[in-house]
């Protein structure tokens, strides 16, 4: 006798991480922009825009389903930002006056921003590797989250807020690092859970919260669809993924020493670019 094996019907929360993977791989790959997902304009790929309608439509379901404990966050400017920022702090980092030559580093969090800030430190330090953290910290503040820095001029600036809410300066430059939604939601729910002001009791409430953009820091895609399409338009803004960093490493780290104009030897200081790569491994 033959036993049929019945097929397992994915639920709305399955669905809805397969819709975001799918969408995220179209907006890395440049076929969708952030008017497409707004709703206020078609993409020029039909299925892309298909995809950003169902999307939507997927978040809005999930969104009517009652949370039994939402993710706590606060409002900045209308944004969603952690529960316990300081908002002064806040508006001095979006209200930063930027300089020439000035470097900024952003991501949505837990996609990869301290891994960047690793690699851009040993190309502007031609390979010297950094004494601990706190010289990368120190190099490259966080102002959203530790206030004003005291240095006028860091080696660079980190920064969470979208696009609409950062700084802007054509003469400044701009490094994004996005990574997919799957581990990022992954990631970012060990992060949060383990801070004070979040009791999250279980994944499944922060996977929900997670696709509607119920979260600090607010809608992922929406986070990466607004660099993607800032980077397609600024040559001043430079947008890469974890992904790159992790399957190509050495090609990466070319494209970031072209971007920031440092000449992509073979070495730096001596050592060899392949070590430098595995000084940024982990």
């Amino acid at each position: 006798m033959i036993h049929l094996r019945k097929k397992r019907t994915r639920s709305n929360e399955e669905k809805g991480m397969v819709l975001f993977l799918k969408h995220f791989n179209r907006i890395k790959n440049g076929c969708i922009d952030a008017r497409s997902i707004s709703g206020r304009k078609k993409s020029k790929s039909v299925g892309c825009f298909s995809l950003a309608v169902r999307v939507r439509a997927a978040r809005r379901e999930l969104s009517r389903a009652p949370f039994s404990m939402p993710v706590p966050f606060k409002l900045f400017r209308g944004y969603r930002v952690p529960v316990g920022a300081n908002e002064h702090w806040m508006e001095a980092a979006a209200d930063r006056s930027l300089q020439p030559g000035d470097l900024v580093i952003s991501s949505y969090p837990k996609n990869g921003t301290t891994w960047l800030q690793h690699i851009v430190f040993l190309l502007l330090g031609k390979g010297r590797a950094p004494r601990g953290m706190m010289q990368v910290i120190e190099a490259m503040p966080f102002p959203e989250q530790d206030g004003p820095c005291q240095n006028s001029r860091p080696m660079a600036v980190k920064y969470h807020l979208p696009f609409r809410l950062t700084p802007l300066l054509e003469e400044a430059r701009f490094l994004y690092v996005a990574r997919n939604p799957k581990d990022t939601c992954v990631s970012y729910y060990h992060f949060l859970k383990k801070l004070p002001g979040y009791h999250i009791d279980s994944f499944d409430e922060f996977f929900d919260a997670f696709l509607t953009g119920e979260v600090p820091y607010g809608d992922h895609l929406e986070h990466v669809l607004e660099w993607r399409e800032a980077a397609s338009l600024r040559p001043n803004v430079f947008f890469l993924t974890y992904e790159d960093l992790s399957k190509n490493r050495e090609d990466a780290i070319r494209r970031i020493a072209r971007f920031l104009n440092v000449e992509a030897q073979d070495t730096f200081s001596g050592k060899p670019l392949n070590l430098l790569c595995t000084s940024t491994s982990f």
